[in-house]
Parts: C-alpha cells; structure tokens; sequence
C-alpha cells in the first residue's frame, strides 16, 4: 500500500524529492520502493533523466487504475463507518398531526 501511495505522489508531483517531502519521508526511500515495483511488474512507470522524471505510457495508466482503487477503498471505509454509526442512508420523515387548514 506504501507503494502505491508513493506513486501517486511521485505522479503528482513528478518528482522523487518532492513526492518524498510530502510524505515526510526520504527520497531514497520512494526511489527504491518504485524501482521494486516497477522490477515486479515488469514495466517502468516513470522514465528518469537529469532534467527530471516523467510517467511513461503504461504508468499512467496503471496510475489511473491506482486512483480509481483507491477511490474504491475510500468508498468502501466511508461506506463501513457510515454502518458502523447506522447511518446507512435510510430518512425517514413524519408528520404527527396536521389541522385543517395547514399547509404543509
């Protein structure tokens, strides 16, 4: 999961460095956890020069399918709490007593 929320930032931001100050960790770190990820998947996401990073064509890809899950995820956790708190969506509206001549 670490991962994955550090792509998204070296996404945002396309940068290591800022990505890793935002997360308040090192760079080193988000470097190597991408360049893992990358080793498992098989496919780079970013490609890296001295003038910068940028996403390559499957990184954005698999960025959008990361976004889309963790909005799935977010979702998922609100929907959880929601239940938790019984607040499952259902209103229920009554009215006791109307008089004659009300409007309501």
């Amino acid at each position: 999961m670490a991962s994955l929320i550090q792509i998204l930032a070296v996404a945002e931001y396309l940068s290591f460095q800022r990505a890793a100050q935002a997360l308040g960790t090192s760079q080193s770190s988000v470097s190597a956890r991408i360049k893992a990820l990358e080793g498992e998947l098989g496919i780079a996401l970013f490609s890296r020069n001295t003038r910068g990073v940028r996403m390559t064509g499957a990184g954005r890809r698999f960025v959008d399918d990361v976004q889309d899950a963790m909005s799935i995820l977010d979702h998922a956790i609100q929907t959880a709490g929601m239940r938790a708190r019984s607040e499952d969506g259902e209103l229920r509206i009554g009215v006791y007593a109307l008089t004659s001549g009300c409007f309501l």
